[in-house]
């Protein structure tokens, strides 16, 4: 009778620690790059790193809610550190009001910035957010 608990205290110990480990390696590895409310998002600027030029977009039109849309669903990895040269597009987004609510820049198609904090971004993403972006120019 002993032992038979044993084993079910036991089976159990280990149910536990297998899905706490799912969960911690579905959950505490990737972010979403864009993890603010896009629904706060009135105006979006985006500026190329090439030319330093800007374009302010509209939240209500079509090519902005594609790259809000995208933004949001994009998944990334925190780094540590990359070597960085420059930056090919920031994207900002602003609130009814004009204040800042986040910024996002891309160094490349496969790293970001967040808040000082370095992502990498998985690359067929980055070039879709790439595509969209070369777009309002």
């Amino acid at each position: 009778m002993k032992k038979k608990k044993l084993y079910l205290i036991g089976a159990i110990i280990v149910n536990v620690i297998i899905v706490l480990i799912i969960i911690y390696i579905l959950t505490a590895h990737h972010k979403t790059i864009n993890y603010v409310n896009t629904d706060k998002v009135s105006q979006v600027r985006v500026q190329n790193g090439s030319n330093g030029e800007s374009v302010m977009l509209d939240a209500s039109a079509e090519d902005t809610k594609k790259i809000l849309d995208l933004l949001s669903g994009t998944k990334c990895t925190k780094v540590k550190e990359f070597d960085q040269t420059g930056w090919s597009y920031t994207v900002t987004m602003l609130d009814k009001e004009g204040k800042r609510i986040e910024v996002i820049c891309f160094i490349s198609t496969k790293l970001c910035e967040i808040d000082d904090r370095k992502y990498e971004i998985d690359p067929l993403d980055g070039e879709k957010i790439f595509a969209l972006l070369g777009k309002v120019y």
